[in-house]
């Protein structure tokens, strides 16, 4: 995400209160992704700055039990997650989970996201 888009992310966070929740394997999941080739290619500024970024812009709620089975086991916890912070929607880019008709929490892609807002 280049450093205008993550800068007007964060904007539009603050300027509208949301409260982003995040668990301690997500967290995990995104200080791992961020440090694939095909992700730090497209970083203007360290891994680190971005971390930082996001960590400050998050709550982290910890033991939040498994109980939602998604089309991908891993992501589970994402699920869980939601249903906890009583999410409106989980922005994501995975096909599976897009097109999960049963899913307990509406899914929506990056781009549909801009888009709307």
């Amino acid at each position: 995400m280049h450093n205008s888009k993550l800068e007007w992310l964060a904007h539009y966070i603050i300027q509208n209160r949301l409260l982003i929740y995040a668990s301690p394997d997500l967290l995990a999941e995104i200080k791992k992704v961020i440090h694939y080739p095909k992700i730090k290619k497209l970083l203007n500024a360290p891994a680190s700055n971005y971390i930082d970024i996001i960590t400050a812009l998050i709550l982290v709620k910890k033991d939040i039990p498994i109980v939602i089975s998604s089309p991908d086991p891993d992501d589970d916890y994402l699920f869980d997650l939601a249903k906890f912070a009583d999410a409106k929607v989980i922005i994501c880019g995975d096909k599976l989970l897009l097109n999960w008709k049963e899913s307990p929490v509406k899914m929506m892609s990056k781009k549909e996201f801009e888009e709307l807002y």
